[in-house]
């Protein structure tokens, strides 16, 4: 791509919004999840939370979905959102300790956070994780 292509590109991005991604309706779930975990993995955000949320809308609702999702948010500095995904996922299933790790990462660095939650946020992970 030129210098030209690419500020018309830009350009476009701009004026339209971001391009359309190709269409998810007839990828299989499998194909969905690893298009998602590969935009994840390359950090291209706006293409993996299209395939992610994508899976959401299936019903397809696993801890690493919303994992996935609180991180794409925290990237974007989306503290609460992030948080929120975190929690998603840690419903889903108690031991990830991603989510649980995450989540207190950023209860401790949330203005937001009350005392109380991160105390009952702690707790739950170590009841959940560190239990023999």
């Amino acid at each position: 791509m030129n210098k030209d292509e690419a500020q018309a590109f830009v350009d476009a991005w701009l004026l339209n919004g971001p391009p359309v991604l190709s269409s998810v309706s007839d990828l299989s779930i499998e194909e969905l999840t690893t298009k998602a975990q590969d935009a994840v993995d390359q950090h291209v955000m706006f293409e993996a939370k299209h395939y992610l949320l994508e899976l959401l809308k299936r019903d397809f609702q696993t801890a690493r979905t919303y994992l996935n999702l609180g991180r794409l948010a925290c990237e974007r500095a989306e503290v609460d959102e992030a948080m929120d995904w975190y929690r998603k996922s840690i419903a889903l299933d108690p031991t990830n300790q991603d989510s649980h790790g995450n989540l207190i990462f950023l209860q401790d660095v949330s203005p937001t956070t009350t005392d109380a939650q991160a105390l009952r946020d702690r707790r739950h992970f170590f009841t959940a994780c560190c239990q023999d």
